[in-house]
C-alpha cells in the first residue's frame, strides 16, 4: 500500500481545491490500492476528475521534496521534508 501518511499531507490541499470529504475518502481508498514499490503514485486530483495521473517526486529544494502529477500542469499537491517528516 502507498504511504497513507503522505496522502494525509495532501488532504488540506485537496480541500482547498474544493473537494468534499466524501471525494477525499474515495481518493484515499484508491491511493491505498497502490503498491509500496510503485514507480509513481496515483494522483488524487486526476482520479477524482476521471483520469489516471501519476505523482512523481520533484528534485529536492531546501530539504523539501514535492510531488507533481505527470499528467497535469497544476502546482505540486504535496510537499514533504526529505526523511518523511513535514
Amino acid at each position: 500500500m502507498a504511504d497513507p501518511e503522505l496522502f494525509e499531507r495532501m488532504v488540506d490541499d485537496l480541500k482547498g481545491r474544493g473537494m468534499s470529504d466524501g471525494a477525499i475518502d474515495e481518493a484515499r481508498a484508491y491511493w491505498a490500492t497502490a503498491p509500496n514499490n510503485a514507480p509513481a503514485l496515483p494522483c488524487p486530483i486526476c482520479y477524482l476528475s476521471g483520469g489516471e495521473g501519476k505523482l512523481i517526486a520533484l528534485p529536492e529544494q531546501d530539504g523539501v521534496e514535492s510531488l507533481k502529477c505527470r499528467s497535469s500542469s497544476e502546482a505540486p499537491c504535496a510537499d514533504r521534508t526529505v526523511g518523511g517528516h513535514a
